[in-house]
């Protein structure tokens, strides 16, 4: 996904008058644009995996409000988060699950070495959890 196509989905749902959906997707244009302005001023071009980043980092913002409104009694906030979530998730990539997960881990590298080679493919707290076992 690029820019463009996060736009082209924020019209749209603006098109449907789905105002969280329109204000999801302005939330992601504006962190990825932000990311594109940091990454311009090193000479460099915005890469898929960044733009995965970005959307996990979201992802993971979204699902810590959601606790958070749990946590403090408000159903109706934690009924917009999960479906900002839902409407996020597409465009997540895929984790691996806890067994591609034991298959690829190497043991006899140091625990940073396996972090680095999971980071963007795996959720980081199962990896560690699985390297201490």
């Amino acid at each position: 996904m690029t820019i463009n196509d996060f736009k082209k989905e924020k019209l749209l749902a603006l098109k449907e008058k789905d105002q969280l959906r329109g204000d999801l997707f302005g939330m992601i244009i504006s962190a990825l644009q932000k990311e594109e302005i940091e990454k311009k001023v090193k000479n460099e071009e915005l890469t898929d995996a960044d733009i995965s980043r970005i959307l996990m980092k979201m992802n993971k913002e979204l699902e810590d409000d959601k606790k958070m409104y749990q946590d403090n009694n408000r159903l109706d906030d934690v009924k917009n988060i999960e479906r900002q979530i839902e409407i996020l998730s597409p465009y997540l990539p895929k984790m691996l699950s806890e067994d591609e997960i034991r298959k690829q881990m190497d043991k006899s590298k140091p625990m940073k070495d396996v972090i680095a080679s999971f980071k963007g493919k795996a959720d980081i707290q199962l990896v560690i959890k699985i390297y201490k076992e």
